[in-house]
């Protein structure tokens, strides 16, 4: 997908409040290719990390990428039960609601945002197949 063989991956878990995030950092031999996924659940059997979506990502908040510009993340359909799209320079990010976790995908390189899109979300598509 990213047009290069997998060198490593580097696994890690934090708490956030009341959350789990676990971190899976796909290295590729161009540092700047690589991809990160995210999973959000909670702590305790019985909680949501509805809340919490609601909170950072249902009503996406204005970001500043310079003073003249602000960027508003992109609500993206057909993917989980929500999800919505963040571009940055080098990366992007697919955030996306799935009964009772949020992955978040990451996808650096020098393909333009349309097709860091894509490649989140076939990742996404993936990924929740498994879930």
């Amino acid at each position: 997908m990213q047009s290069e063989a997998l060198q490593t991956t580097l696994p890690s878990e934090r708490e956030y409040g009341e959350y789990f995030i676990a971190q899976c950092y796909y290295q590729l031999p161009t540092i700047t290719n690589s991809v990160v996924v995210n999973v959000t659940t909670p702590k305790e059997r019985g909680k949501s990390v509805k809340e919490f979506w609601r909170s950072t990502h249902a009503e996406p908040r204005r970001r500043k990428k310079s003073e003249e510009k602000e960027s508003r993340p992109e609500k993206i359909d057909g993917v989980g039960e929500d999800a919505y799209w963040e571009a940055s320079g080098i990366a992007g990010a697919l955030y996306v609601l799935k009964q009772d976790v949020i992955l978040r995908i990451s996808v650096g390189g020098a393909s333009d945002s349309r097709t860091k899109l894509e490649r989140s979300k076939t990742l996404a598509q993936k990924a929740l197949a498994r879930l």
